[in-house]
């Protein structure tokens, strides 16, 4: 089967990148797939596509030097020419755009990959030529019917994200315990909060340490309120580092401390819990509490209570024992919901559907 994937740009850490990467990784895993990855805005190189175009022969189609007009046209061009089984779009304008010019053969995906109107928008242009869409949480699927007023709804599916199993065990936990926030240090991602309770936390004399894993426009204003606990090696910023670091730092986490605001998903929760790190999040109806059981495997917090973050957060470093069972639930949860072999069998199951 032939199956193009196109998406606007690949970065080397973004969470749409890593989806691109697991979806194209999955569905060369039956040896009977060609792929193709297609990308219509500047990209930078990920080490990650790079090692899968050369393992497993996916090619990457670039139309980022061409002009808007010449890039429409090249793109049904590509497309006519691949002639493919399945297409899947993620968020990429031009291609919702250029349907209506494609052979009704091709059976047309759109992945929802965000919570935010244009997102909704971009995929329902020419939505009488997507065949099924596909949101990772119920959330998603709810706000897009909603969005589109209910008239694709019987064509929406939830599918959840997939993360990669830790090649390594469970590493030995230091006795100092340690805490993560990961993902763009930007204001919808709740960091702003994140100085106060770490302040909170050192007021009541535990021992810990916090890393600040990603970049963003926040990175200064973050150091500049943390300046003496950089100082002091309790807090560290990695800044962008690659999803392999990322599950390096992850397998020496306790903690997930992830105040978001907006998610459509939340990739680095599964990532953290199948690393056996407790998550303590933000509630976001149907898209956190997917993920999380509350109390179980995680604690869920409502926007920006600082109070509620501190008081969890304090349990677990006070309670090993809390610690231990959470972490462990967390990493059973993910391992039977959210791995990459779980995606992959939903995606081929509905991949096949499709043609039923």
């Amino acid at each position: 089967m032939k199956i193009v994937i196109t998406v606007s740009l690949i970065s080397p850490g973004g969470g749409l990148t890593k989806y691109v990467c697991t979806l194209a990784k999955i569905l060369t895993d039956t040896g009977n797939n060609e792929v193709w990855i297609v990308t219509t805005h500047p990209s930078e190189t990920n080490p990650e596509l790079e090692n899968l175009m050369q393992e497993r022969n996916i090619r990457h189609i670039s139309l980022s030097s061409l002009s808007k007009i010449r890039k429409y046209f090249s793109l049904i061009s590509v497309l006519r020419k691949i002639s493919p089984d399945v297409l899947i779009n993620n968020y990429n304008a031009p291609t919702q755009y250029i349907l209506p010019f494609l052979h009704r053969k091709i059976k047309v995906v759109h992945v929802l990959h965000n919570n935010t109107p244009d997102f909704y928008r971009v995929a329902s242009i020419n939505g009488h030529y997507v065949d099924r869409w596909i949101a990772p949480t119920p959330a998603l699927m709810d706000y897009f019917n909603a969005y589109t007023q209910g008239i694709y709804q019987e064509r929406v599916t939830v599918i959840p994200h997939g993360v990669e199993v830790p090649i390594v065990e469970q590493t030995q936990r230091n006795s100092v315990v340690r805490l993560a926030f990961v993902g763009v240090l930007f204001e919808h991602k709740g960091v702003k909060i994140l100085p106060e309770i770490i302040h909170r936390l050192l007021a009541k004399k535990y021992e810990f340490h916090f890393s600040f894993i990603g970049e963003g426009i926040l990175r200064k204003t973050l150091e500049a309120e943390l300046q003496e606990e950089i100082r002091n090696e309790i807090v560290d910023f990695t800044g962008r580092i690659s999803g392999e670091e990322v599950y390096r730092k992850l397998s020496n986490t306790d903690i997930l401390v992830y105040p978001t605001h907006i998610d459509a998903f939340g990739l680095v929760i599964a990532e953290a819990m199948i690393n056996f790190a407790v998550p303590v999040v933000t509630r976001l109806e149907g898209i956190t509490d997917s993920l999380i059981d509350d109390n179980v495997n995680g604690y869920l917090i409502e926007q920006d209570d600082i109070d509620a973050f501190v008081a969890k957060i304090s349990c677990l470093i006070e309670d090993k024992a809390l610690r231990d069972r959470m972490s462990l639930a967390a990493m059973q949860k993910a391992s039977s919901c959210f791995t990459s072999s779980v995606m992959k069998t939903n995606y081929i199951n509905f991949i096949n559907r499709l043609f039923v």
